[in-house]
């Protein structure tokens, strides 16, 4: 009995020691850790920090927990941007995001929120240097609530560069891939124009070939090795191109797989190589017909975002775009038409 009390006592003590210490702890946390991406643009960084629905890219969290469910605020991009995600995985957990700051091309600032393990602000700050950007990603909490819950967090706060600095390191490391693969958009150029419309899309008879790309430069020189090599195979069989090319994408990020299509006025027996044939069904899709240059081309899919949203509208299959302009024939991208379609329900 006397040895319980005594370990009860002691046990008291030991609190209030714990308790006593955590007074002349620091209430405040800042980690951070720094990266110089040589060769990178600070535009590039910036696209890639702004967009929260490019972090599964590069956030270490994300790819912890490839899983984890995700909410989106009404903006996933900007200033009053913001997400929550549910996770089951321990170093993940379940929160919330959104950028309360954003200068273009040298700094994003966000409030996290982590339910019951506190709320932290954080960021980024970008310089151009020495030819590429440094990047500094930081965090910063302050202890709150009660006088027992601000102890149990500054004793946390002692461990968190530790815990978190390591995870800011690898994410450093993949946002110099992410930001090196995805140039980003030019925001020095006139808006492209750009028309929207629903309507009926055609049935039609494809020659494809599957081929990717590994940065933005590569896409044309893939694309355009891919249609010369179908229009070699289809000219001796009597098979006509119906009208202009076409290709489908998997997505915004490299390398990034891509489907180069002609449409034509029949199939044929058998195929060879890397072609392959496919039909698409008529269906009801939106278009946009879209005038300007390629790298301003993501502002398409937003609209056609924006209007399936406001529209009430699901997609029926793969969007596709259909290079109705020839760059190569007319100088000025802006006079260059391509046709994006997204095929609808």
């Amino acid at each position: 009995m006397k040895f319980l009390k005594r370990l009860l006592s002691a046990i008291v003590i030991l609190v209030v020691l714990l308790l006593l210490v955590s007074f002349f702890l620091p209430s405040k946390v800042h980690v951070e850790r720094s990266l110089q991406m040589n060769g990178v643009k600070p535009a590039s960084v910036y696209a890639q920090i702004n967009d929260l629905k490019s972090y599964d890219k590069w956030m270490p969290w994300n790819k912890k927990d490839p899983n984890m469910k995700k909410n989106w605020g009404e903006k996933t991009s900007g200033v009053g941007a913001s997400y929550s995600w549910e996770s089951k995985v321990k170093d993940v957990g379940n929160g919330s995001m959104t950028i309360t700051e954003s200068v273009p091309d040298k700094l994003v600032k966000t409030d996290l929120n982590f339910m019951e393990n506190g709320v932290a602000k954080a960021g980024w700050e970008l310089n151009e240097k020495d030819g590429g950007t440094n990047v500094k990603w930081f965090m910063e909490s302050e202890a709150t609530g009660n006088f027992f819950t601000k102890a149990v967090s500054k004793y946390f706060f002692f461990f968190m560069d530790k815990m978190v600095g390591p995870d800011f390191e690898q994410g450093l490391a993949e946002l110099k891939k992410a930001a090196e693969a995805t140039p980003a958009m030019p925001t020095n150029m006139a808006e492209p124009k750009m028309e929207i419309e629903e309507k009926n899309s055609p049935a039609m008879n494809l020659l494809y070939i599957k081929t990717s790309a590994d940065n933005f430069e590569d896409i044309s020189k893939r694309l355009g090795s891919a249609y010369a090599a179908m229009g070699t195979f289809a000219k001796p069989l009597g098979i006509k191109m119906v009208g202009a090319p076409m290709a489908f994408y998997s997505g915004p990020t490299y390398p990034m797989q891509i489907e180069a299509a002609i449409p034509v006025n029949k199939l044929p027996p058998a195929t060879q190589g890397d072609i392959n044939t496919k039909q698409l069904m008529e269906s009801r899709a939106v278009v946009v017909h879209y005038w300007g240059p390629y790298v301003l081309i993501p502002k398409a899919y937003d609209k056609i975002a924006a209007w399936m949203k406001a529209n009430g509208k699901e997609a029926n299959g793969a969007p596709y775009e259909v290079y109705i302009g020839d760059p190569g024939t007319i100088k000025d991208p802006y006079q260059v038409q391509t046709d994006i379609v997204q095929p609808i329900k």
